[in-house]
């Protein structure tokens, strides 16, 4: 059922190369499709009724294509639009209108079910619909179940389920596989037992250092001298290592070739030329700078940085973000995501025995890297390409 996922995900059938498949195959929105307007609290779409209007339109546009209302496919937290979190009362709304109609509600939970999405205020809660008080039709669960093993489950009414007796067979030839259910309850009862709780905490204090210490700040203003004095110790050393290199690469080069360099200072003095012209300059003071965070959103171990050029306006900082990730995964083997429509928000997912002291590992390495990120100039931001994740 392949084709018939990405036929429903705009992430799919929206991205760019993804018109045609190896086969010819068309990949774009077939007209029994319809998607809604993310419902983007901190781009301005913020009323929940108007958001439902939005569902409705889409709904007439269906019928009007002489199509029925089915279903609506839903993220509780919709990860790759940018760890967009509904405003209250919108999935509420929105089912409420989708029945009417006719329609199922179906939930994905592979991404924020499981209690990763517990926090102080749904301390209790396994799914990320619930914090919206509604009941879906179906919920999908997937790789998380397992931890590893391949599994991954559906959940859904009676009466639904009763509807296979009276329509096609359901056929799974690894269904109900012994040894990943087990590994699936092992899994549940660790949920139940501490990772849940071990969301909340961590998770908690991971949300708060972010918003307090960097959200609308600059790295100008950034309270951590450490980071920053590890950023310029971190400048020098690398400065001396490749001046070190390229030396000893040089002298190999004169004893092969003879006459082609005369002394340890013509040597010192070449490299500097070249160095200036192909590393950007590096400042041991605060410079202006070129990022900051626009917001940090989410609930427990699932929380999305967006990352823009200037507070007010929100500009999405896209090259900064993607140099951002990088820079985490290459020097401090930290694995971040970037999603949303810009490719600008860095999303936290860590497994959920995830500790204070890694979230704590983690801040000091954005901060870093924040930092260094300001010593680059304007130009070689503008030809950064995006971080494939």
């Amino acid at each position: 059922h392949t084709y018939s996922t990405i036929e429903i995900s705009p992430y799919k059938y929206n991205f760019v190369g993804n018109s045609i498949d190896s086969k010819g195959k068309s990949l774009n929105k077939p007209k029994y499709v319809q998607a809604a307007n993310i419902p983007d609290t901190y781009r301005g779409r913020a009323s929940a009724k108007a958001l439902v209007t939005d569902i409705e339109r889409a709904a007439i546009h269906l019928e009007n294509d002489g199509h029925g209302l089915a279903a609506i496919f839903v993220e509780s937290f919709m990860s790759v639009a940018g760890v967009i979190v509904p405003p209250p009362t919108y999935l509420q709304q929105a089912f409420k209108y989708v029945r009417k109609r006719g329609g199922v509600c179906i939930c994905d939970e592979i991404q924020t079910g499981l209690g990763r999405t517990a926090d102080t205020d749904f301390p209790n809660i396994w799914y990320a619909f619930e914090r919206h008080q509604v009941e879906p039709d179906i919920v999908t669960l997937g790789k998380p179940l397992g931890n590893g093993m391949p599994i991954a489950c559906v959940v859904t009414t009676r009466k639904i389920a009763d509807a296979f007796a009276t329509g096609p067979e359901y056929f799974n030839t690894f269904g109900g596989n012994p040894v990943c259910c087990a590994a699936a309850l092992v899994v549940l009862d660790l949920v139940e037992d501490s990772l849940r709780k071990n969301a909340i905490r961590v998770g908690t204090y991971l949300k708060q250092r972010l918003t307090q210490e960097l959200c609308g700040q600059d790295s100008s203003s950034i309270d951590d001298d450490e980071s920053f004095k590890h950023l310029v110790v971190s400048n020098i050393r690398e400065r001396e290592k490749e001046k070190k290199n390229y030396i000893k690469k040089q002298k190999t080069r004169r004893s092969s070739s003879a006459g082609t360099y005369s002394s340890d200072s013509e040597v010192d003095d070449i490299y500097a030329k070249e160095k200036s012209q192909i590393t950007p300059p590096r400042v041991s003071k605060r410079p202006r700078s070129v990022v900051t965070i626009g917001d940090v959103r989410g609930a427990g171990l699932y929380l999305g940085i967006e990352f823009v050029t200037n507070f007010a306006s929100r500009q999405p900082a896209t090259a900064a973000a993607s140099l951002l990730c990088s820079a985490l995964v290459q020097k401090h083997q930290i694995l971040t995501s970037l999603d949303g429509p810009y490719q600008n928000v860095l999303v936290i997912k860590p497994p959920l025995c995830f500790s204070k002291q890694n979230a704590a590992t983690f801040i000091n390495a954005l901060k870093t890297e924040m930092l260094h990120l300001d010593t680059l100039p304007p130009e070689y931001l503008a030809g950064v390409a995006p971080t494939p994740t």
